[in-house]
């Protein structure tokens, strides 16, 4: 991620505030991100958020955490300062929650970590900084911990669309449907990430399993770190 595409989401960061989800969002979050924080029903959690944006996800786990006696603690970071202005907003002032702004690649975040989730980021990313992102969350997690990643895949027909919209120079002209005017300079650099690859990068890195959940135009990779015991077999 870089400059420019701060300065499309602080653009645009007002406009995203009134966004609501999707059904298909909502339900792939709920059986990733959520279901996975129900493991710590009446226990505690150290959580990231990859990417908060206005906060509209955050809200939504700590909202789950009270309800299942969770005590958390929530680092956002997002690389819009109007964005995380926003979410603190929302929010309010919480202990144990902390949002910070800057770039995912460059930000120390608290350590040692249990879950990870990261919605619609990878998108700004090329494969290599995919990669470095997933080496550096396997290294902050727990044993047993469990990263999250929910974006479009690189061979949805989303995807697809969106690319032949860039190719004939359309974008901002709402040709097939895929960007609407106002965003045309933030999904100008879009490019959907490929999910077969991460899910090879998974494996590469040592992640004990993965999978994947599609719901409509969704996919989300679920990746777990091996737990101290599994780590000792592998090494006997």
């Amino acid at each position: 991620m870089n400059s420019e595409v701060a300065r499309e989401y602080n653009r645009l960061a007002d406009r995203f505030a009134e966004w609501r989800p999707s059904r298909p969002f909502e339900t792939i979050f709920e059986r990733t991100v959520l279901e996975t924080l129900g493991r710590y029903s009446s226990g505690r959690v150290d959580l990231l958020d990859a990417g908060c944006g206005h906060g509209t996800w955050l809200r939504r786990v700590l909202g789950f955490a009270d309800n299942n006696s969770i005590e958390i603690a929530a680092t956002g970071v997002d690389i819009s300062e109007r964005r995380i202005a926003i979410a603190q907003s929302q929010i309010g002032p919480r202990r144990g929650v902390v949002l910070m702004c800057g770039d995912l690649r460059q930000t120390a975040v608290p350590r040692p970590l249990d879950v990870v989730y990261s919605a619609e980021v990878f998108q700004h990313l090329n494969d290599g900084q995919q990669v470095e992102l997933l080496r550096t969350w396997r290294d902050v997690l727990r044993p047993g911990g469990t990263v999250v990643v929910i974006d479009k895949d690189r061979r949805s027909l989303h995807s697809f669309k969106a690319e032949m919209q860039k190719r004939t120079g359309r974008i901002g002209r709402r040709l097939l449907g895929v960007f609407p005017d106002d965003y045309a300079g933030l999904f100008a650099t879009i490019r959907y990430p490929s999910f077969k690859h991460l899910v090879n990068a998974g494996r590469q890195l040592g992640f004990r399993s993965d999978s994947l959940l599609r719901v409509g135009e969704f996919t989300a990779l679920t990746l777990e770190k091996p737990s101290l015991v599994q780590q000792s077999a592998l090494r006997n």
